[in-house]
Parts: C-alpha cells; sequence; structure tokens
C-alpha cells in the first residue's frame, strides 16, 4: 500500500476527486486513515453530457450530471461534500515549452528571484490559465542540469519548463457550473498527469515512461521522467469512434454496436473469429435480429485501434526527439485499454514494451480497473506539485496558499 504524502492539517479528515471524462462523471470520497492511507468510502458516477471533445455544449446538462455523480457518492459516504480535486481532459488543455532568462542581481539565486521570473512569464499570457508549471532544468551561468538552484552563484539564470494552459473563459465556465454544483475547487490536474499519479511506479516515473489514456472521444499520452510531466499529446480519436465505426459497418444502433465491442470485440484477430457468429440488432428498429461473423466486427475494430496507434506513434516519435527517456515504456489506462488485444497492437504498433495500468493503492476502491485511473490520482494531489510549481503559481496568484480558489480565480482575472 503506497503512503501519501499527507499534510498534518488533512489528517482525520475527507477528500474528495472529481473526474470530468469524455464518457462518465466520476466522484469519489476518500477518509485518511492511519499510516497514511486513504479509504475510499463513497463512489458516484454519471453518464457524461453537456461536454463534447473537451468542448462545453450543454451546460445545463454537464451540471445535471455533476450533481448525480456528487450525490450518489454522499449518499454512500454520508459526507456532504463542499469542495474537490477536479480533473480537465481532452481538449480542455494544451501545453508548450518556454526558456526563461533572468540576470542574477544579487549575485546569488533567491527565492524572490524565482518569484520574480514567474510572475514576469505567466502575466504575459492573459487568454489562458496555467494549469501546470513544470520547470525541467535550471541553467546558472554555463552549469547546466540543475534542479534546484536556490543559493548558488553567478551571472544568469535560465529556465527551461513545460507549461500545461487551459483557456480562461472555457475555465471559467466550468467553475461556474461547479459553483452551482456546490462545490469548491481546492485544486486542478490535468487529467493524464491525474493517471500516471496513479498508474505509474516510483520507478517508472523516474526513469521515463508514457502513460496512454485510451478515452472515449480521445487519446491523451503524458510523458514522465525523472518524476516530472515532461510532455503531454492529445490524439483526436477514441472509442467513440471505433463504436460509430461499428454502427456504420453493421447497421446497428449505436448502443446495440457498443454493446458488441464490449461483449465480442478485440483489436487483433485469432483463427476461429469467422466461426463465431454474433447477434445483430438492426438498425431502424426492427424486432429481428440478423447475424454477422465475429471476423468481421474485428476488422472494422483493428482497423480504427490501427490507425490510432500510429497518430500515437507520430506523437511519440516528436517527444523522442528531445525526451528519449520518457518514450521507453507504455503503459495503458482508461476504458480503451480493456479491449482484448489492444496491448499487443500498441506494442507491435509502437514497438515497446506496453502493460496495462494496475490497481491503485487506494482502500475499498469500487472497481479496479484503468477506466478510473484519473479520479484515482486525484488522492496524490499534493504529490503533483513541488516547490517551483507552488512558488511560480503562487506568484501569479499571491494569494494561492491561503485564500479560497474563488478569491485566487478573482485576483488572477483582474491582472
Amino acid at each position: 500500500m503506497k503512503k501519501f504524502n499527507m499534510p498534518s492539517l488533512l489528517a482525520g479528515r475527507f477528500i474528495t476527486g472529481i473526474d470530468l471524462g469524455s464518457s462518465k462523471f466520476c466522484c469519489w470520497t476518500g477518509a485518511w486513515e492511519k499510516e497514511e492511507e486513504i479509504k475510499i468510502i463513497g463512489a458516484g458516477h454519471a453518464a457524461s453530457k453537456g461536454i463534447e471533445g473537451g468542448n462545453l455544449v450543454d451546460v445545463g446538462a454537464l451540471e445535471s450530471q455533476i450533481t448525480s455523480a456528487i450525490y450518489e457518492a454522499e449518499r454512500q459516504s454520508n459526507v456532504q461534500i463542499h469542495q474537490a480535486v477536479v480533473t480537465l481532459n481532452g481538449h480542455f488543455f494544451y501545453s508548450d515549452y518556454h526558456v526563461l532568462k533572468s540576470p542574477i542581481y544579487e549575485g546569488v539565486v533567491t527565492q524572490k528571484l524565482l518569484d520574480h521570473l514567474w510572475s514576469r512569464f505567466l502575466s504575459r499570457h492573459q487568454d489562458h490559465l496555467p494549469l501546470h508549471f513544470i520547470p525541467l532544468e535550471f541553467c546558472v551561468d554555463d552549469q547546466d542540469r540543475i534542479k534546484d538552484p536556490r543559493g548558488m552563484s553567478g551571472a544568469n539564470l535560465m529556465c527551461y519548463c513545460h507549461v500545461v494552459w487551459v483557456h480562461k473563459g472555457r475555465f471559467n465556465t466550468l467553475v461556474e457550473c461547479l459553483k452551482r454544483c456546490q462545490i469548491q475547487i481546492s485544486g486542478l490536474l490535468l487529467g493524464l498527469y491525474s493517471s500516471g499519479l496513479a498508474c505509474l511506479t516510483p520507478d517508472e516515473q523516474e526513469l521515463g515512461a508514457t502513460v496512454v489514456d485510451m478515452g472515449a472521444q480521445s487519446t491523451g499520452m503524458g510523458f514522465f521522467f525523472q518524476g516530472r510531466l515532461v510532455g503531454s499529446k492529445i490524439v483526436k480519436l477514441g472509442g467513440d469512434h471505433i463504436t460509430q465505426d461499428i454502427a456504420r459497418g453493421c447497421e446497428t444502433p449505436i448502443q446495440h454496436a457498443e454493446r458488441i465491442k464490449v461483449l465480442y470485440g478485440a483489436a487483433l484477430p485469432t483463427l476461429n473469429d469467422h466461426k463465431e457468429m454474433i447477434p445483430m440488432a438492426s438498425l431502424g428498429g426492427g424486432d429481428t435480429l440478423g447475424q454477422t461473423a465475429r471476423s468481421f466486427l474485428i476488422n472494422i475494430i483493428q482497423a480504427r485501434s490501427e490507425e490510432i496507434c500510429r497518430m500515437m506513434k507520430t506523437k511519440m516519435d516528436e517527444m523522442h526527439a528531445t525526451h528519449p527517456f520518457s518514450c521507453q515504456r507504455i503503459v495503458l489506462t482508461g476504458g480503451g485499454s480493456q479491449l482484448p488485444g489492444i496491448r499487443e497492437l500498441v506494442a507491435q504498433v509502437l514497438e515497446r514494451p506496453v502493460r496495462i495500468a494496475k490497481s491503485y493503492p487506494l482502500k475499498q476502491a469500487p472497481r479496479i480497473c484503468g477506466e478510473f485511473s484519473a479520479v484515482s490520482g486525484t488522492f496524490f494531489y499534493q504529490e503533483a506539485f513541488n516547490d517551483f510549481q507552488r512558488s511560480a503559481l503562487s506568484s501569479f496568484i499571491p494569494s494561492y496558499r491561503s485564500k479560497s480558489f474563488w478569491s485566487r480565480l478573482n485576483a488572477l482575472f483582474k491582472k
């Protein structure tokens, strides 16, 4: 059982995580126990509505489904939920890299200098909010690969950083929606970051690994190295596209296509697939059931799965040019990772070792599979932010540590 970095103020209290996924909304409530462990005491789930590809398309439906998931978690835990750590997924975000430079005015790198460096950079980006600010490397004069420059002497400081952004308008709409659900945001995490914290071992995070979250509307890729998220990519294809291909190819309703994908689907064929016939509902609501060879179904799934894998390989090759160690091995998570044969197909196309995400170190978790990696990772929120990330965000939002999220957000919008 993994030990959590538990602040003393949280001991004996409850913590809630909300994952706004493309296929479902999850709300889990956990209780801190002895030996710094978390026990899941309530888990609510609701079908995802109001979000399509990271775009907010129906705020009313979004609010209703979030409320349903929260209510179920409250009913099971007998705890009233007022605040939560929230994950953002899909096309809600984008990430890039920046090089920050500054003279070392006092001859020694101080926290004050770093705060000035962060503030000057972040204040130039008014249309987006920094979800994660991750320094990857510091340089002082001609000395590079520095992890912590504080206390070092020199003339010039440089920082190479990875920044994950969210669009301010889209994010503000989500904040107001959660506010109407009586939820105060106590923390924010990129879904890929959250999944990596839950699924990767400490050695994988340190030595390098890629988390692939196979969602309904997109496939996310989070690249980890030296304990940090060094990159993130999105492929705009997911499990829903496979379902739609089945519905078109087999001329069957989408709901039935999803059902047969789960019951009979696979990413790779076997020798006897052509001998097995599966029932197929007809499009248009007819009462008669036809039959289709399982081999036909698998051919449809394999074609789209291979396309997703090829797009993943393109993204991974781009990442390999700058952070090769983060691409050494792959861990599959998300609902799509449960498809039989997908691990073998990904390993075949991407030519790297692949494993399916294992269970999470949470007691009484409702299910142990990759579908819930993002919400599971919200309980590792404290581990997602090192001193530099906290100081960077608190320099842009001075009250970051002491006031509520709403005060911090208002302070940010006034800049």
